[in-house]
């Protein structure tokens, strides 16, 4: 009988909570469907406190959340033990813990939204009127500082809770592929244990890392056709060999930050076209109208092409792009020389090409 009970216990898992935003009577959802966010479960709030005792075969990203104010909630693994949730209305007020991968959970959080508050900071300089474009560009590179320093820390939280669940979900959720190579990931894989390398997620994950080796830098582009705003056919590499250097800009008409990169493409434009460099321009547009007139409001004067199917462009997916503005430098016969470069980084960088 003691065997059973100690089996019973490492199946399940104990929810103690407190909440300082809700009242007695309110209801809370659990749910480990993250797509939809339908209830697996309700709790009730007594007295500030809301508890439930859970049996679980394995150790499950869940979300805790209250139906009368969904930015009250919180995400946690249904790991054996005793898991703590304190829930409050102010987001970086709620924590977990009480258990081994959700305190490391909970690190991570923190580290978030310490960065979180760091770039807000930052960010506040685009808002100012009386900012002058050198302290944007100072600000853009001090959040550009802080998301590789806060993708470090994540490699290396990741690293340390490799045998576990938070480990797998680092590894094959966090989605900064500049930062996060493919090296790296392939490298935290292999030091996964075996039944966490078996799931499909890791399976698929190294499908997509395969597929994106094909465009490291080093490696020659395979040419791509797509259509032009005037409905014709137009080959990259037709573009790419009239050119020293070459940037396949991935943008959208819809894509607030692509439209604040343009003048800065502009400018490295007419500085550097007559010496060799060539531009062309690669909507993720779903909307030709609007990709039409972006062009023209844009003073974008270098070729564009598009298939108009969004994310699922076949150029966006064979260059693995997941966020816009995106670079592709690459050579006259198509070698990719660097990605995701932006901003004055682009500039030297095609600066010391050309010379």
């Amino acid at each position: 009988m003691a065997c059973i009970f100690a089996a019973c216990q490492r199946n399940s898992y104990k929810i103690a909570g407190t909440t300082d935003g809700l009242n007695d009577g309110d209801t809370l959802f659990l749910t480990q469907d993250l797509n939809t966010g339908i209830p697996s479960d309700t709790l009730i709030v007594k007295d500030g406190r809301f508890e439930t005792e859970k049996k679980s075969d394995s150790i499950m990203l869940t979300l805790l959340y209250a139906p009368k104010d969904p930015s009250m909630s919180a995400l946690f693994f249904s790991e054996p033990g005793t898991i703590n949730i304190k829930l409050s209305q102010t987001p970086n007020q709620t924590t977990i813990g009480g258990t081994k991968v959700n305190d490391a959970l909970q690190e991570l959080n923190s580290l978030a939204g310490e960065f979180g508050n760091k770039m807000q900071e930052i960010a506040a300089v685009f808002y100012d009127s009386t900012a002058t474009e050198e302290s944007k560009k100072q600000a853009l590179e001090q959040e550009r500082n802080l998301q590789n320093e806060l993708t470090k820390h994540v490699i290396e939280v990741a690293e340390k809770n490799i045998d576990n669940e938070l480990g797998f979900f680092i590894i094959t959720s966090f989605g900064d592929e500049e930062a996060f190579s493919s090296e790296k990931r392939k490298e935290l894989i292999n030091k996964m244990p075996a039944n966490f390398r078996s799931r499909n997620e890791v399976k698929e994950l190294l499908q997509i890392i395969e597929a994106s080796e094909a465009t490291a830098v080093g490696k020659a582009i395979t040419d791509f056709t797509l259509q032009t705003p005037e409905g014709e056919p137009l080959s990259a590499m037709s573009e790419i060999a009239k050119n020293k250097v070459t940037i396949l800009d991935f943008w959208a008409s819809w894509c607030g930050p692509c439209r604040q990169e343009t003048p800065f493409m502009v400018e490295l434009f007419k500085e550097f076209h007559e010496k060799g460099l060539g531009i062309v321009g690669i909507s993720l547009d779903e909307d030709k109208d609007a990709w039409v007139k972006a062009i023209g409001e844009l003073h974008m004067s270098w070729p564009q092409m598009s298939d108009l199917k969004g994310w699922q462009s076949e150029a966006g997916q064979l260059f693995q792009v997941t966020s816009i503005p995106f670079m592709v430098v690459v050579d006259q016969n198509g070698k990719i020389l660097q990605k995701g470069l932006r901003g004055d980084d682009l500039k030297s960088f095609i600066s010391n090409q050309l010379k």
